[in-house]
């Protein structure tokens, strides 16, 4: 129950904040996540639609983040990626000491639309392998990644690749090829419906990187869904004189 002297404040502040408190005392956690909006409008005395706007302050803060059918679940510590520095998954989640692994969704050749052969440079409907695999920390799904690579990677990447094994490691030691650099956009994008049910969020980060090796080559073209729940990006900028 709201406190009666705290009435000068809109009903839904009132809430966002007392949720926010138990979050900070542990009452909702990443295990528990939070109460349904029929149990929290009981729990106020309010309706659903003031608990709605609570939930989305608390959303809007980055505090919480909603699964469609399953409820509001508190954010926990997003995953601060640096976007100066070009990593692999695996060494990236190692270095926060994270168990990394990964479970192959689709292995197979197909041709290139427009878009994968601009960024790869290849001819249009040229043949290309096509990697998608679900990316997990501590067996938590993080991200669903789809690599394009040029077909002349073909033959020891399509017998090599399993689960859990690092193509960047396949790709030096099968054909001394090695990632140098990236360039990489961002931007927030809808999930899929089997994507969302991989996920469990509805919206995500989109991020398209197009990453070159030692001789300028473009080794891949990937296209990455992060949960938004769990990544923010950062990055170090100087003023331009």
């Amino acid at each position: 129950m709201l406190k009666q002297n705290s009435s000068v404040k809109p009903k839904y502040i009132l809430i966002r904040d007392e949720i926010k408190k138990a979050i900070m005392n542990n009452v909702y956690n990443t295990e528990t996540g939070l109460p349904s909006e029929r149990e929290l409008s009981e729990m106020y005395s309010v309706s659903r639609v003031t608990v709605r706007k609570a939930l989305n302050e608390l959303e809007n803060e980055g505090l919480t983040y909603t699964i469609k059918g399953k409820g509001a679940f508190v954010s926990g510590n997003k995953i601060s990626q640096n976007l100066g520095y070009l990593a692999s998954f695996s060494d990236d989640m190692a270095s926060r000491r994270l168990k990394p692994s990964s479970k192959i969704l689709a292995l197979e050749v197909i041709p290139a639309t427009k878009t994968i052969a601009d960024n790869l440079n290849i001819n249009y409907a040229e043949e290309v392998i096509m990697l998608k695999r679900l990316r997990l920390a501590n067996n938590e799904p993080m991200a669903i990644e789809t690599a394009y690579l040029p077909i002349k990677f073909k033959h020891f990447l399509m017998k090599n690749l399993k689960d859990n094994v690092s193509l960047y490691k396949l790709l030096e030691t099968y054909y001394n090829v090695r990632a140098q650099r990236a360039l990489q956009s961002f931007e927030l994008s809808k999930l899929e419906i089997w994507e969302s049910d991989l996920l469990g969020e509805d919206s995500c980060i989109f991020i398209q990187r197009k990453t070159y090796d030692l001789d300028n080559n473009v080794v891949e073209f990937v296209e990455s869904k992060y949960r938004g729940s769990k990544y923010k990006f950062c990055i170090e900028l100087f003023l331009k004189r």
